[in-house]
């Protein structure tokens, strides 16, 4: 894996926990999964837990606010996913 590669997971990882202590809204997760995206972006496409993630966040900035909560139980679920992820570098 890529020190770029490496960096990557760990921004997201980390701005994942933040979202799920409650440290952070997903406003400020979304932003942050952001800069991280660039990153990646400029190396290769998403792919797997960045992928599901963009797109879950994709639909939270879409939904109707009934529609939400939903939503942000996805974006729990892929963050509990991303953190313990840690051990797979």
């Amino acid at each position: 894996m890529s020190v770029v590669t490496t960096e990557v997971n760990k921004l997201i990882r980390e701005a994942a926990v933040r979202f799920l202590r409650g440290d952070t809204s997903v406003v400020d997760f979304t932003y942050e999964f952001r800069r991280a995206l660039v990153v990646v972006a400029r190396t290769r496409p998403l792919q797997g837990l960045e992928l599901d993630l963009f797109e879950a966040l994709e639909q939270w900035e879409t939904a109707r606010w009934s529609d939400r909560p939903t939503v942000v139980d996805r974006l729990r679920f892929l963050g509990t996913l991303i953190a313990g992820s840690a051990g797979e570098e």
